[in-house]
């Protein structure tokens, strides 16, 4: 080994990364609740702010929101799926859909301490709003990152339909992931 690949950034084998993701076992029920669990902490954090009936609102309304997310969304992917001549593998799928969730929870969990700190300290309600916003923006764009990485063992997921695919289902998922938080969330002026 040479001097020169001692300080060189280790490339990442994206390849490698989506074999694991569609060979992986099928992942148990308690993974995803735990996911879920994490995703809960970021709400309780979300909603310090306003007490504790606020923080146990905004601990249910953001896993909640995944939910709802994923049963929306993932049918309308299968659907896109289908129309742009991408082979349907039920299996690397659901285990795409679930790393996706498990890696947004885990994602919500890291920032929940922060987003503690900043609701408690902020001055302004809008400025926890915006943070919150971003905390829920990243930990979606990262599970969204799992679920594209996950499907990468399909071999038909290299056309440029597929590409479209993409781009169109980010955009579907963000908009309606947006709507969804808006609606559930107090802080959003949702449901109270």
């Amino acid at each position: 080994m040479s001097q020169a690949s001692l300080f060189d950034p280790p490339t990442p084998d994206v390849g490698s990364v989506a074999a694991a993701i569609s060979e992986a076992s099928p992942p148990r029920p308690w993974q995803l609740v735990a996911a879920l669990a994490f995703s809960a902490a970021f709400g309780l954090a979300l909603g310090a702010r306003f007490g504790a009936l606020s923080m146990a609102v905004h601990a249910a309304a953001v896993p909640l929101g995944f939910v709802v997310l994923t049963l929306l969304a993932v049918p309308a992917f299968c659907i896109g799926m289908a129309h742009a001549g991408v082979e349907l593998d039920v299996g690397a799928l659901t285990r795409s859909v679930a790393q996706a969730l498990m890696i947004a929870g885990r994602v919500l969990a890291g920032l929940a301490p922060a987003m503690l700190l900043l609701a408690v300290t902020c001055e302004s309600a809008e400025s926890v709003a915006v943070f919150g916003v971003l905390g829920l923006g990243l930990g979606s764009a990262l599970g969204l990152r799992a679920l594209f990485l996950g499907l990468e063992s399909l071999e038909s997921w290299t056309r440029p339909t597929a590409r479209l695919l993409r781009v169109t289902f980010t955009l579907f998922s963000a908009l309606l992931g947006a709507r969804i938080w808006w609606a559930l969330l107090p802080m959003f002026g949702g449901a109270s």
